[in-house]
């Protein structure tokens, strides 16, 4: 009896723990419900086909949907480039904190390296963002920007929010 009740234990225990620990790792700054990162990230190319989907809606011509492809492209390749550069960079990394003796001043300029490269990477797609905001006549910006607040304001509501981030 002691030893079912034990087992008992031990299994609320797991369940309690199970739970816990994805709120904790949201708690204690991990991943957020897929605001950033994995597969659900708003890549260039994510933007593209988003536009290319509501083409008809913005009233985008065959022109402007062109000039905005070509920048996705274009970024999406620098994108890639510094992710696959930071993953080598990162395997690096983990070699030089396995090490015996580890070599302290190479892990900081590892670490400065792909800081580096991210830096490098958002200045880029924030030029990239001003030259596809020139595209775009102002109706269609403000047409945009309503709806960007709006996909917002329904993603807060749909996580408990109330009205939106601006209620309250």
């Amino acid at each position: 009896m002691k030893k079912r009740l034990l087992v008992i234990a031990i299994l609320a225990l797991a369940l309690v723990l199970a739970g816990a620990v994805p709120a904790l790792a949201r708690e204690w700054g991990g991943q957020r419900g897929g605001a950033r990162g994995g597969r659900m990230a708003m890549t260039p190319l994510r933007s593209y086909y988003l536009l290319k989907h509501l083409k008809d809606r913005l009233q985008l011509t065959d022109e402007q949907l062109g000039k905005v492809k070509t920048l996705a492209f274009a970024l999406e390749e620098k994108r890639m480039a510094m992710w696959t550069q930071n993953a080598k960079l990162g395997l690096d990394l983990k070699k030089l904190l396995d090490a015996d003796q580890p070599n302290y001043t190479a892990i900081e300029q590892t670490i400065n390296t792909r800081s580096a490269n991210r830096a490098k990477y958002f200045v880029e797609w924030l030029k990239n963002r001003r030259e596809m905001a020139k595209i775009f006549t102002p109706a269609q910006q403000a047409q945009l920007k309503e709806m960007r607040k709006a996909w917002l304001r329904k993603g807060w509501e749909r996580r408990g929010g109330g009205k939106g981030p601006s209620a309250g």
